[in-house]
């Protein structure tokens, strides 16, 4: 089986963990989202070691079109708790899975394939974190922050490889995200610097036009409001 099979194959796992998803049940996606990632990691890593590469090798070339990847709302019974209703958290969490559109499935590049599992995997956890009134522990928010750090490494690897377009929706997703734990957990430092490299993306985004309009206005409220809150010297979650 080829790595872009196997791409396939996880992406397929990832539609279904979303549907789970949008049925209000992160327990279930959660596994199904670690099962892709497993097989992701396994064949990526036989892969680079063949090649003797310092990154994947893909056996199709990405061919990027607007609308491939896409974001998905989750079910509103998960976002009741506390934790995501709270107005003193002045970084917001960006609550959509992403999702591949299927005619684009077996032209995306494989590594790309990775940081959406593993964002949407890092997702699924923090919803699972707070399913049915339960309280996340400091374990649970480190977890979480490190898969997110995770992807953002990857993404920024596919970067700095040509492959903007087609990570710029995900880092700015997966830069948000990061900004909300790190403002949860008063890190004003970290949470600054994701502002500052939000605020950047969102200009990207602007020039490139890859990010769908309804998420970019959020992207772009949210740091406006980020970044208001930090001018006037009112620290993340205080």
């Amino acid at each position: 089986m080829t790595i872009s099979s196997t791409s396939s194959i996880c992406l397929e796992c990832n539609s279904r963990a979303i549907e789970c998803l949008q049925e209000g049940d992160p327990c279930e996606a959660t596994r199904l989202l670690k099962v892709a990632l497993t097989r992701l990691q396994s064949d990526m890593t036989f892969i680079k070691f063949q090649n003797n590469a310092a990154a994947p090798q893909d056996d199709v070339a990405s061919c990027f079109t607007y609308g491939s990847i896409y974001g998905i709302s989750v079910s509103p019974d998960l976002l009741t708790a506390s934790l995501f209703q709270s107005q003193d958290n002045l970084f917001p969490c960006y609550f959509r899975a992403f999702e591949v559109d299927e005619n684009a499935q077996e032209s995306l590049n494989t590594s790309t394939t990775f940081v959406i599992v593993l964002y949407n995997l890092a997702l699924s956890m923090l919803l699972e974190s707070q399913y049915k009134g339960r309280r996340i522990s400091r374990h649970e928010i480190a977890v979480v922050l490190q898969m997110f750090q995770a992807a953002l490494k990857a993404a920024n690897v596919l970067w700095d490889n040509g492959h903007r377009e087609e990570v710029l929706y995900l880092v700015l997703g997966i830069t948000t995200n990061l900004g909300f734990l790190h403002s949860l957990c008063h890190n004003v430092k970290e949470a600054r610097d994701h502002l500052l490299l939000a605020v950047d993306l969102v200009g990207h985004a602007a020039a490139e036009d890859v990010v769908p309009l309804e998420d970019y206005e959020f992207f772009y409220t949210s740091t406006c409001m980020f970044s208001s809150g930090v001018n006037l010297n009112i620290a993340p979650a205080a």
